[in-house]
């Protein structure tokens, strides 16, 4: 029948042989030195296209590629004709080129003549090797396109690999045959997808290069005579040999190939731009003019350091919060066209690129291409399977690196081209999305996915957090459980086409589509979905085409666009304000039993179940509108005071109201509290404290102690002791018998006291209008905006689960984990600074209310900020080093160092350090470098941790060991002496063995030997004292008698000199 046109090389593969099967022949006149292709197509439609919008991909047709030169890198001519009617035969022609063709239902036929007069080439003597490629395009009527070759992959203009050979030969020509198998030397594995170029002995224009099956086996059809064969990768002395072809005989050619190890290029400079960027509330964006090389992201990774890495087309970036760091060709790299980054096992960065395949360890580039084993260069995804394999998809197929050598998977049906998409699933399963199908790959062989998914091309692949598969069609996606059957669907808009999918740690998924259409107006979507809506964030892209995404270790969402790079900060926050039920400003807040948030405003009681907000007024029987402070009870009842309507109880069902004529001391009631007897406690503003154990009233005023009656906050300690505010007095305490009032006499920061609450440790804090205070029992220990503190007027109060201390003020939130202090700002996404109520709930999920924005639900990131020494610095810079030796003589040690936080900035970076050795305890500070002045000798230890924004801490701390010695001037002293005291024992020894050489022989070789190891230990200068007392101990037991030797030396040391002697006796 001739040769099979096959191989689905775009769009979707045919569905049968009814649907589309071709082959064609092909021939040579010597006499019209012309060459003839006949092709025949059984295709069950037939669609022609004469609409103004016809383009290659909308019609039946037909194309033939030649290439005369034949060279390795030599280009096709390319001749095409589509469409033009059904019925009789039609023909055109360019003068180079004439097709003839009839469509008939169901069969097209196709017969070229090229003329090789026509192209200056004379006709074909002896015989000679052209490159030619025969595609059909098949356009079905359910929408459907099959652009299917005889070649693999498409672009066959310029790539000879991707076209077919064909061999000119004089008439009655014998041939044979040659064939072999390819193998790695290592373990014998086959190689697959290898290329074999075979070329004559005789005639140097016959040559052909063909690729190897799934079992490394190679074979093809030659005239008669010698043929040099060799295999295009590895190295070693078997990957060529010369067989002799016999008429109607098989020549074996079998090659061994030694792997090779990639071409290892050490790492350049690179190019550093300070990376200043565009900050607008939750997003953050980066381009060109920011440093981030052409601006042009197409694959985003972050390594275990903490750096995020950047693949654009002009190169490598690496980001560290404050620069970008450039890489290129210049640097390294292979090709500067970044497709896919891949973080591996042992932390190397592996870049596929269209030149090739880099593995990147920091410090060197290993460049990989198809000599080494790739099937193909131009890499476009990269994948890290459970063993730690490298799987490759290639424009010429897959590839797997096993840290070794490498394994195509190109000579599988379906997997000759790049596939579509590649995903292993937490199972081991890999999933292979090709030829417009779902696949699994088994290890052997491809297992198509049988269940239906819906209509058109499988295209992405992505698992979520819970095992799920999404598998995306025309319609959008579809998620396929565990028995391999669609559950749940996703709409996108027509024609819309996944680019990236990425989860968020809150279980959301991010998904980036572009538009299918003419260049001019396709566009990009960015989207979000909860696994209930979808929040389209398209305009943060500005419509530009994201190709990929990433979530970083602290929760920042990172999208890589055609133009920047944009980030959408981590500390997940979610506004609540009027739009969604809240009404009025709030004063506070408190959770339920049920974990139902209940909020106080000055128009109403509210409450959240998570999914709508309810609010109660005085039409719900709520004795005023005006709702101050919450409490929840231990029998699960809420309570609320309120200005001016005493509290209020709800119990569930309705509300119950007190008031002074119930007992309460003052109807103008604030905050509440719940001793662990079960008794409630009311302060309020001019009735002192009222007592409520359930059933009676009573109140704690002036009269019993209190400075006065005008009281602010009340609460509990561990000790069960009651402490209250009162205005402008300080703070009082009331144990049962007697109040005791603190005030500024007695270390309290300021008078004007408003908010309290005790901590883990039973520390009570203290906030006021200016400053906070922490009372421990014994004393007071201020703080202020000097420590930290973002306002000095302290408004609320929250401890956390992790018993740091959050701290509402007018200006922000500060935080204190007992260290340092960190804040929240209105840059923070907190909306207005002037914070009037904390909770954490029992999600750890903090709410925080804003005057005059609503209701905001932050959600910390939890993700310890990694720390490095980036310089040491003494007389000159010795660079990020673990070990340093300095003499006592260098005045300054100083130690520069940097904590990597995306959702920090540097200025707000805290670091927590010491000098081991020197200072016993840590320091706080914000600066980035530390000096030391004066050090006296000795070995030390310097440690340095970050904090981050949220007041996390650095795993591990970097360090430095430091060794302080002596002068190099007094050691080279030191030595000599040594030299000579050894010198006096080695001679002394001599004329001690010709006096006594049998009886006392032992005695001198040990006190030999105690000098040398003495010397050979000797690391400092202080280790000489050890040596002169051996030297000494030495000459004395050998008797040897030295009139010359001595020495003096004096070193200074805090005012005082010490002299070393040594004498002829020894001491």
């Amino acid at each position: 029948m001739g040769y099979p046109v096959a191989v689905a090389a775009a769009g979707s593969d045919a569905h049968n042989h009814e649907d589309f099967q071709a082959f064609f022949r092909v021939g040579y006149s010597a006499a019209e030195n012309s060459l003839y292709i006949g092709i025949e197509v059984e295709d069950e439609s037939t669609i022609i296209d004469s609409s103004a919008a016809r383009d290659w991909d909308t019609e039946d047709g037909c194309e033939i590629y030649v290439d005369l030169a034949h060279g390795d890198n030599s280009f096709a001519r390319q001749h095409v004709i589509r469409g033009s009617g059904l019925g009789a035969p039609s023909e055109d022609g360019d003068g180079e080129a004439y097709v003839r063709w009839r469509r008939q239902e169901g069969r097209h036929q196709y017969e070229w003549k090229i003329s090789l007069a026509g192209l200056g080439h004379s006709p074909v003597g002896s015989g000679r090797t052209i490159s030619v490629d025969v595609v059909v395009c098949d356009k079905d009527a359910d929408g459907s396109y099959s652009w299917m070759a005889w070649g693999k992959n498409e672009a066959k203009t310029d790539n000879p690999d991707r076209r077919g050979d064909v061999i000119l030969l004089p008439p009655s020509t014998e041939t044979g045959r040659v064939g072999g198998r390819i193998q790695w030397h290592r373990d014998g594995r086959p190689i697959s997808g290898a290329h074999v170029r075979l070329r004559s002995v005789a005639n140097p224009e016959v040559w052909t290069r063909l690729e190897t099956d799934m079992a490394g086996a190679y074979t093809v059809e030659l005239p008669t005579g010698g043929y040099d064969v060799s295999v295009e990768l590895g190295h070693g002395e078997n990957t060529t040999r010369r067989v002799e072809v016999r008429t109607g005989a098989l020549a074996r050619a079998d090659l061994m190939v030694e792997p090779t190890d990639g071409e290892r290029v050490v790492r350049g400079p690179g190019t550093t731009v300070p990376a200043d960027g565009i900050r607008e509330r939750t997003w953050s964006s980066f381009g060109a003019t920011d440093g981030l090389g052409n601006g042009s992201v197409t694959a985003l990774s972050q390594d275990d350091e903490g750096y995020l890495w950047i693949g654009t087309q002009g190169g490598l970036v690496r980001y560290d919060g404050v620069a970008f760091t450039n890489y290129t060709t210049r640097d390294g790299l292979v090709n500067d066209e970044i497709n896919a980054l891949l973080r591996d096992r042992e932390g190397d960065l592996w870049i596929g690129t269209q030149g090739g395949l880099i593995r990147f360890d920091g410090e060197s580039f290993v460049n990989y291409t198809t000599r080494d084993g790739l099937v193909d260069v131009q890499v476009y995804d990269l994948l890290l399977d459970h063993r730690g394999q490298i799987w490759v998809n290639t424009q010429g197929g897959l590839s797997r690196f096993d840290g070794h050598q490498f394994t195509n998977l190109s000579a599988l049906p379906g997997l000759h081209e790049s596939v579509q998409a590649l995903l292993e699933d937490r199972q081991g399963r890999m999933w292979i999305s090709a030829l417009g199908k779902l696949w699994r790959f088994d290890g052997k062989r491809l297992i198509p996915f049988d269940e239906p998914l819906g209509t058109g091309n499988v295209g992405a692949l992505f698992e979520d957090s819970g095992g799920g598969l999404w598998v995306e069609v025309d319609e959008g996606l579809i998620l396929v459980n565990d028995v391999d059957r669609p559950r749940r669907r996703l709409k996108l808009k027509q024609g819309e086409r996944v680019q990236a999918v990425t989860e968020d740690r809150q279980g959301r998924m991010w998904i980036a589509t572009v538009e299918s259409g003419s260049a001019a107006s396709a566009s990009s979507r960015l989207f979000r979905y909860d696994g209930q809506k979808l929040t389209d964030f398209s305009d943060v892209v500005d419509l530009a085409t994201v190709r990929s995404l990433l979530e970083d270790r602290e929760g920042n969402v990172w999208i890589g666009t055609s133009s920047r790079l944009v980030r959408y900060d981590a500390g997940d926050v979610t506004q609540f304000d009027g739009r969604h039920g809240v009404p009025g400003d709030i004063s506070s807040l408190a959770e339920d039993r049920s974990g139902n948030l209940w909020i106080g405003t000055d128009a109403g009681l509210v409450r959240y179940d998570g999914l709508e907000f309810t609010t109660f007024t005085a039409d719900d029987d709520l004795p005023s509108d005006a709702v101050r402070e919450l409490l929840v009870d231990r029998h699960g009842a809420v309570w609320a005071s309120t200005s001016g309507a005493g509290v209020v109880r709800y119990d569930g069902a309705g509300f119950t109201s007190f008031t002074s004529s119930d007992g309460l001391s003052h109807n103008n009631a604030g905050f509440m509290a719940e001793t662990r007897d079960g008794v409630l406690w009311f302060a309020t503003a001019g009735g002192g404290i009222t007592r409520y154990d359930g059933r009676d009233f009573s109140s704690l005023t002036t009269a019993d102690g209190l400075p006065s009656n005008s009281v602010g906050a009340v609460v509990q300690d561990t000790l069960g002791r009651l402490w209250c505010t009162t205005w402008g007095s300080g703070i009082s305490r009331y144990d049962g018998v007697q109040v005791k009032t603190f005030t500024t006499d007695d270390g309290l920061v300021h008078n004007a006291t408003q908010r309290l609450v005790v901590d883990d440790q039973n520390n009570l804090w203290i906030g006021t209008t200016n400053g906070l205070s922490r009372f421990d029992g014994v004393g007071f220990t201020s703080f202020s905006t000097a420590e930290g503190l973002v306002h000095s007027l302290i408004q609320t109060f929250e401890v956390d689960r992790r018993g740091h201390l959050w701290i509402g003020t007018e200006g922000g939130i500060s935080r204190y984990d007992g260290v340092t202090f960190q804040s929240l700002l209105n840059r923070d996404r907190l909306g207005a600074p002037s914070i009037t109520a904390l909770l954490e709930d029992r999600n750890g999920e903090m709410w925080i209310a804003v005057r005059g924005r609503g209701l905001i639900r932050y959600r910390p990131s939890r993700s310890p900020p990694p720390v490095r020494i980036t310089e040491v610095v003494s007389d000159r810079r010795h660079g990020p080093v673990t070990r340093l030796r300095l003499p006592s003589t260098q005045p300054l040690v100083a130690f520069e160092f940097r904590g990597l936080s995306f959702k920090t900035p540097p200025a707000n970076m805290r670091y927590r350090y010491r000098l081991a050795g020197y200072e016993r305890g840590w320091q706080v500070t914000r600066a980035p470098r530390v000096e030391y002045l004066n050090l006296p000798r000795g070995d030390y230890t310097f440690e340095v941790e970050a904090i981050d924004r949220d007041l996390d801490r650095s795993v591990e701390a970097a360090r430095v060991v430091l060794q302080i010695h002596w002068p190099y001037g007094q050691i080279a002293l030191w030595g000599s002496l040594v030299g000579a005291s050894l010198l006096a024992v080695l001679l002394g020894g001599r004329a001690y063995r010709q006096r006594h050489r049998t009886t006392r022989l032992r005695q001198q070789q040990l006190a030999h030997f105690r000098v040398r190891d003495r010397v050979w230990e000797m690391q400092f200068a202080g280790d000489i004292e050890q040596v002169i007392a051996a030297v000494g101990d030495t000459l004395q037991d050998m008797d040897i008698t030295f009139e010359f030797f001595g020495a003096n030396v004096v070193e200074a040391e805090e005012t005082q000199l010490r002299t070393y002697t040594m004498t002829r006796d020894g001491e």
